[in-house]
């Protein structure tokens, strides 16, 4: 364990070096004869200083805009990235992508933006007049803090398949500090409805809001190993479920600030929380016989009040392949037994050449008091330590540490990316958070691995990583993501 202990120190002091910025961008442009529409197929920027007169027109790529775009934009496989100082007085269409705009960005005309996570969204906004207190949804929806984006379907051993086709949300076409959304969903696997209504006041001149909820939906503590959706695919394809959850059925009420990379929520619920059984004969695509895991816990239906809290923060500009640091801190006082339960996560990246990222995270979870073990924290498997299996440590306390070093596209000059990447950590059962570095030494677990892999920017296509464990075993773990390890 000593080795990957000092792997991780020396990643960590070599990525304090200064970093660089990557800024390369590669496009193809059909212009049209009358020279008044522009297509791109690839990225495509338009910068602070620009005035763009001209309708465009992106497959396949990306659009950022910092400048002024004076016609209508349509983007079909890709994203809109809308700066502080952009201004579109045009219609935008995106189909297989969506539009995030900044709170200082001006549209004047139509949103449209259609994607197979969320539905179909429409916005039309006529003008960018708001009431005093108005709040963009954007701004809080960041991070999910109030208004979590559903994805449409959802996939595992729990639930059964999960179809979430009306996702709404009323704010007077962006004019009303007032904001009604509601969600509803059904379970496939229990046969029963789900869903969320929430009504949220913003105040200070957007800076702060407070909201009410009523809900009935799963839950899980193992949202940071990763996404949801790829989590639905690894099920969907191979009956691989990395996520334990339960069911809670209430409401809340909570306020929540954003004061642009500093995010704040806190929330109080009140609850009825169960279990949910496992599917056994759950429908996959391959490895139809694989087993099933099984819940590593049975709680009986009970309820329960507890009191959420939690932290954001961003650098500016903060992405997997970007230099930045982020910082995230969930925590849970749960009054009805007398618990709490804190999770901290800090991400930090250095670019420290051109085409060479350095990645690393440490999450430290900490309890005190009456933890139920469905609450422990889980060490092993994907998005944690790899070629271990699934939860394969518990405790009330849990340190874990992951870094790689990726080499880009820009610095193979191929179509593929290279990156290398160790993982350690340790859990442990104590009243308190004392941690013992011989103890994580000695005790904990740990893996080396390499990868291959596609990026489209910061957005990863696809990667295989191949990790073996750091101790005796002679075994291999192949792995194929949809998403970045951490």
């Amino acid at each position: 364990m000593s080795l990957v202990f000092k792997i991780f120190s020396i990643l960590c002091i070599y990525g304090s070096i200064s970093a660089q910025e990557i800024s390369v961008t590669t496009v193809i442009e059909v212009e049209d004869s009358t020279k008044s529409k522009k297509t791109y197929f690839s990225d495509y920027h338009v910068d602070s200083s620009t005035v763009n007169n001209n309708e465009i027109i992106i497959i396949g790529g990306n659009l950022n805009v910092d400048g002024t775009i004076n016609g209508k934009i349509t983007i079909i496989g890709g994203d809109v990235y809308l700066g502080p100082t952009a201004l579109i007085n045009g219609e935008i269409i995106a189909i297989g992508g969506t539009v995030t705009q900044d709170k200082s960005a001006i549209v004047k005309g139509k949103i449209n933006q259609t994607n197979l996570k969320e539905g179909i969204l429409y916005k039309e906004i006529e003008d960018q007049e708001f009431e005093n207190d108005s709040l963009n949804r954007n701004d809080l929806s960041y991070n999910n803090l109030i208004h979590a984006n559903k994805d449409l379907f959802v996939h595992n051993r729990n639930e059964g398949l999960v179809f979430t086709p009306i996702t709404t949300y009323w704010d007077r076409n962006g004019k009303s500090s007032f904001a009604l959304s509601f969600e509803l969903g059904y379970r496939f696997g229990s046969s029963e409805s789900i869903g969320q209504l929430t009504f949220d006041k913003s105040l200070f001149s957007k800076n702060v809001g407070i909201f009410a909820s009523i809900f009935k939906k799963s839950r899980s503590d193992d949202k940071n190993r990763l996404p949801m959706s790829e989590n639905s695919w690894a099920s969907f394809l191979a009956r691989q479920d990395f996520y334990d959850r339960w069911d809670e059925e209430g409401w809340s009420f909570g306020a929540v600030t954003n004061f642009d990379r500093l995010k704040f929520k806190i929330e109080m619920n009140y609850v009825d929380v169960d279990s949910i059984e496992v599917i056994n004969n759950i429908w996959s695509l391959f490895e139809r016989k694989r087993k099933i895991r099984h819940n590593p816990f049975l709680i009986n239906s009970k309820t329960i009040d507890y009191l959420h809290i939690t932290l954001n923060f961003k650098t500016k500009n903060y992405a997997p392949l970007s230099s930045g640091l982020a910082i995230n801190i969930d925590g849970e006082l749960n009054k009805t037994n007398e618990s709490h339960r804190i999770i901290s996560l800090v991400k930090l990246n250095r670019e420290i050449t051109k085409g060479i990222v350095l990645r690393t995270q440490i999450i430290n979870g900490i309890s005190n008091g009456n933890l139920e073990d469905f609450r422990k924290f889980g060490l092993g498997g994907l998005g944690s330590v790899s070629a271990f299996p699934y939860k394969y440590q518990l405790g009330d306390q849990m340190m874990q540490m992951n870094g790689e070093l990726i080499f880009t596209e820009n610095f193979t000059d191929e179509w593929f990316f290279l990156k290398l990447f160790v993982d350690g950590g340790y859990a442990w059962t104590s009243s308190s958070f004392n941690f013992n570095q011989q103890d994580f030494m000695d005790y904990g677990i740990s893996s080396v691995g390499i990868g291959i892999g596609s990026n489209d920017f910061n957005d990863l296509n696809w990667s295989v990583n191949i990790a073996k464990p750091l101790n005796d075993r002679e075994y291999y773990e192949t792995t194929i993501r949809f998403n970045h390890n951490f």
